[in-house]
């Protein structure tokens, strides 16, 4: 299934890079062969070039290492954070991560590690935005972590 409208083409904010945007609001499970595809095509080797792979320990813990990527102006304080399934990574995002950084949004893709508490992973999340100096953040995230989160009450 392809979500995209070859006719739009987007451009890179950060670098000026041609794409195609591809938006998509809910996260796919796509199959191995088509997980190969997506590693070897030119949007994601793209991101992999150009967007780094930043690692950040907030807690006392340091095996508890949060990765992210962070795309877009950093004069932003209220950047838009995805946030994968349970068992996904931050480079599912890459697409979003290109499209929204090109209409000037500030991007965060984060692989958050393992919590075993809710208390804990919001701690850790807290932590991780003080030490990204954000104010506010709008969240995307897949169901399951959004119920999650929303169930929490600081």
């Amino acid at each position: 299934m392809d979500f995209r409208d070859s006719s739009d083409i987007a451009t890179c904010g950060c670098c000026r890079h041609k794409f195609e945007p591809f938006i998509c609001t809910t996260n796919f499970a796509f199959p191995l062969s088509a997980m190969g595809a997506i590693k070897i095509s030119p949007d994601y080797n793209w991101f992999r070039s150009t967007v780094p792979l930043k690692k950040i320990i907030v807690d006392d813990d340091d095996t508890k290492v949060w990765s992210l990527y962070d795309a877009g102006p950093r004069s932003v304080r209220c950047p838009i954070i995805f946030l994968p399934p349970v068992s996904g990574t931050a480079d599912v995002f890459f697409h979003q991560v290109l499209a929204l950084t090109a209409w000037g949004y500030r991007v965060i893709a984060l692989q958050y590690p393992v919590y075993w508490d809710l208390l804990e992973f919001c701690d850790g999340f807290r932590k991780l935005l003080d030490d990204l100096h954000l104010d506010k953040v709008s969240i995307s995230a897949e169901s399951s972590v959004k119920e999650c989160l929303a169930s929490y009450k600081a």
